[in-house]
């Protein structure tokens, strides 16, 4: 209905166009409604998901013969926690066959499992994503979701040992003998504690990366002091991004129909005039009037 004034949104146009969607929910406010509207959200997705994964991002278009690519979907889900139902876990179990990359960022591992209220379902969530990112947490089970996947390694210890001993024969010239002794052995340890992970200063993480490489990285911390680039509010930057971004929402009532005329029609009814031939009008010349009514004509006779 092109007269329909309410704003519609269609996954598939999103996708092929490769527009940015941001869905604020407002869980703090309404945590009903925000799951209500997540849980839909996440659902019409996971359809979507599996009609790219079954016919290609343009199955429903006509075969134009290029090979078609995978599109690539990023989904951030914060606080993921407060949306997520039965419906996230086959997004992030099969979504990746239809190019989807979930990002989701949450608090703690009770979190997930006091939402889903079941614990197997819970790890079937985490298990499902390859990259893991943690910074300061206080939960212990939160901590050992990455402590649990890092190996075993050998530490060396070196223990210093001294003493000595009393000499009871006087012949001997000396009262005793000391010795000192450096012992090394090693100690089976994991890579990182949870009391490691538990004290980490702000902006700082350890992250599990390119399967299961472990990283430990410093996130700089922006700062919009001093910064005259930095817009002061949002409504400012939404503000500069309508001055030169153009989107094609409007595109219909520009179209023209096939009942409009696309050539318009002259009101002159007369005559093309007819086309002139350069030299004729020297060739061919209409009489000279002498007088009102009579025309100049030659004498007829012989010549002399």
């Amino acid at each position: 209905d092109m007269n329909d004034s309410r704003p519609l949104l269609d996954w598939q146009q999103v996708i092929r166009r490769k527009g940015v969607v941001y869905i604020g929910l407002d869980a703090m406010s309404d945590a009903d409604v925000a799951s209500a509207v997540g849980n839909s959200m996440f659902a019409d997705l996971v359809s979507v998901a599996g009609h790219i994964y079954k016919f290609g991002h343009d199955g429903d278009q006509p075969e134009s013969g290029i090979k078609e690519k995978k599109p690539s979907i990023s989904l951030h889900c914060d606080e993921f926690n407060e949306l997520m139902g039965p419906e996230f876990i086959p997004m992030v179990n099969k979504g990746g066959g239809a190019g989807i990359e979930v990002t989701a960022y949450t608090q703690t591992w009770s979190d997930i499992e006091a939402r889903i209220g079941n614990a197997a379902k819970a790890a079937q969530v985490t298990g499902n994503f390859n990259t893991l990112i943690m910074l300061r947490v206080r939960e212990k089970m939160t901590a050992e979701l990455l402590t649990s996947q890092l190996p075993e390694v050998d530490v060396y210890t070196k223990t210093l040992v001294s003493g000595f001993t009393d000499i009871s024969n006087p012949e001997q010239g000396a009262h005793f003998t000391s010795n000192t002794q450096d012992r090394v052995s090693s100690v089976r340890m994991p890579l990182i504690s949870t009391a490691e992970l538990i004290s980490l200063p702000k902006g700082q993480a350890f992250a599990l990366l390119e399967g299961g490489r472990l990283w430990k990285i410093r996130i700089p911390l922006p700062s919009d002091a001093g910064d005259i680039v930095m817009p002061p509010d949002m409504l400012a930057m939404v503000t500069d991004m309508q001055k030169g971004y153009r989107t094609g929402d409007d595109w219909w009532p520009s179209i023209t129909t096939l009942a409009d005329p696309v050539t318009p029609v002259s009101d002159n009814t007369q005559p093309d005039p007819a086309p002139v031939i350069p030299g004729a009008e020297a060739a061919v010349q209409p009489p000279v009037p002498d007088k009102a009514g009579d025309t100049e004509t030659e004498p007829e006779g012989d010549d002399e």
